[in-house]
């Protein structure tokens, strides 16, 4: 099984706790951007739709003047010079308008502000004017180049009507774009925002971005989001959307207008409208890492000051498993903590085991001087007891009862053996009884004698009735040298 120091745990346990913070980070910029994306869409939308009711003033105000001129042609001559300089001057009048015609049910026309081309059809095949024949009101028609001016219009037709309501003929007021154009210039855009305008059909009326376009180009029917919005009639918001002449990556707001259902389109580079929330992203990540690495660095060095207290705890324990221990120094920072705090209980326990060695090794050492002080006077005992030529009757006898001593004695020792493991597991029971101490002392310096040829011991002290002397001698002192050995004795300190 692999081995984790406790370094390399606080550092996984750190990452493990930024691995989910950085989950949380992500799902908050994910989150961030839906929400920017919403908030700019719905701007957008918002700008798309306030075009789009300007597109239909201006196309609702084109009708009312179509309206106007065919009611105010009532009973008078439509081709006379006067009407048609009254259109003229009424074209010079309006910078938005580009022709005021008046063409009879056959789409043939009666009269022109501007002069009408000789070769040029009639427009009775024109949806719109079919349009104003038929229900007998005014009516906006599609993206057309005009017949005279050759240039991008929007015709405005309305149906003139007799005394019985029947169509007579048709005034048409054809729009300038660019002044349509220019009033949707008016609107406030963001940088990099472009708005364009197509009709029913899906042809690009205006851009904002590029006023003159080929007619090729104008063709957008084919885009799959301006079909999408066109033929459901309802708002289309998209960050899919494919630039109408670059094909750069774009987000739109795709809003068709309510009374014409011609289509305000309001679009933004991708790059450019997120270019914000990339950069708080990249701010919040680089946060992040900066955030993550200073507390990977502290988690670094707080684990290594851990681990490096633990391990010297680790050594100073084995040493102090081989006898060899000093105490351990705290820590520098003084902080009192858990640490530390196990740092003085080992002392507090090395310094205990140190002394309990200490006294371990002292009473084994005066176990083995006592086995020894018994074990020899046993030893001479034997020695003597294999020469019986050497010895008297008398002195085997006495050496036999310094045999039974001996033996009483070991196993006296043992016996306080037993009772200091009692002692120490607490399981022991203590009994009181007098001693004669003097007749202990006797028998002790007898035993020691037998051991010590050519010596006298002697024993002097104190008595506590009465404070006289008492000197106690082996029976083997001789009486004519007592004061000498006795004196010899104290001078060696037996």
């Amino acid at each position: 099984m692999p081995r984790f120091r406790l370094r390399a745990k606080l550092t996984l346990g750190v990452c493990l706790v930024l691995v989910p913070l950085l989950g949380l980070l992500l799902f908050g910029i994910e989150e961030g951007y839906e929400m920017r994306r919403a908030s700019l869409l719905n701007s957008m939308g918002q700008t798309a739709t306030t075009a789009g009711l300007l597109i239909d003033a201006s196309l609702g105000d084109a009708m009312r003047l179509a309206e106007t001129l065919a009611v105010g042609t009532a009973g008078q001559d439509l081709r006379s010079h006067e009407f048609r300089r009254s259109l003229a001057d009424l074209v010079r009048l309006r910078e938005d308008l580009l022709n005021v015609a008046v063409f009879d049910i056959s789409g043939q026309p009666i009269t022109s502000a501007t002069p009408w081309p000789e070769t040029a059809e009639g427009i009775l095949d024109r949806p719109y004017f079919q349009h104003v024949l038929q229900t007998k009101e005014a009516g906006v028609s599609a993206l057309l180049v005009g017949r005279g001016t050759k240039q991008p219009t929007v015709i405005a037709a309305a149906p003139i009507l007799n005394a019985t309501r029947q169509v007579v003929g048709v005034v048409t007021v054809s729009l300038r774009l660019d002044r349509v154009a220019q009033r949707m210039l008016d609107i406030e855009l963001r940088p990099g925002q472009a708005l364009f305008v197509t009709d029913s059909l899906g042809r690009l009326v205006l851009h904002t971005g590029r006023l003159e376009s080929s007619w090729r180009e104008r063709d957008l029917s084919g885009l799959p989001r301006i079909q999408e919005a066109l033929s459901a009639g309802t708002p289309v918001l998209t960050t899919d959307f494919e630039g109408v002449f670059r094909q750069d990556p774009r987000i739109a707001a795709l809003v068709p207008t309510p009374r014409q259902g011609w289509l305000v389109g309001v679009t933004w580079g991708t790059r450019e409208a997120f270019e914000e929330m990339a950069g708080v992203r990249r701010l919040q990540l680089a946060a992040f890492t900066a955030i993550s690495l200073l507390v990977l660095a502290g988690a670094y060095t707080l684990a290594a000051y851990l681990s490096g207290r633990a391990s010297r705890l680790v050594d100073h324990a084995r040493a102090l498993g081989r006898g060899e221990w000093t105490p351990i120094q705290l820590s520098r920072l003084g902080t009192g903590d858990e640490l530390d705090e196990l740092t003085h209980a080992f002392n507090h326990m090395a310094a205990e085991l140190k002394s309990e060695r200490e006294r371990r090794e002292r009473f084994i050492s005066a176990v083995a001087h006592d086995l020894k002080n018994l074990i020899t006077p046993l030893t001479l005992a034997t020695q003597l007891l294999g020469s019986p030529s050497r010895q008297t009757p008398e002195a085997r006898e006495r050496m036999l009862a310094r045999l039974g001593r001996q033996t009483a004695g070991i196993e006296r020792l043992v016996s306080d053996l037993l009772d200091v493991s009692r002692l120490q597991t607490g399981h022991f029971t203590l009994f009181r009884q007098p001693c004669d101490v003097v007749k202990v002392v006797r028998s002790v310096l007898e035993e020691q004698q037998e051991g010590a040829a050519g010596h006298v011991l002697v024993y002097e002290g104190r008595s506590t009735w009465g404070r006289r002397w008492i000197r106690t001698a082996s029976r083997r002192c001789s009486p004519t040298w007592w004061a000498t050995a006795s004196s010899t004795a104290r001078r060696a300190g037996r």
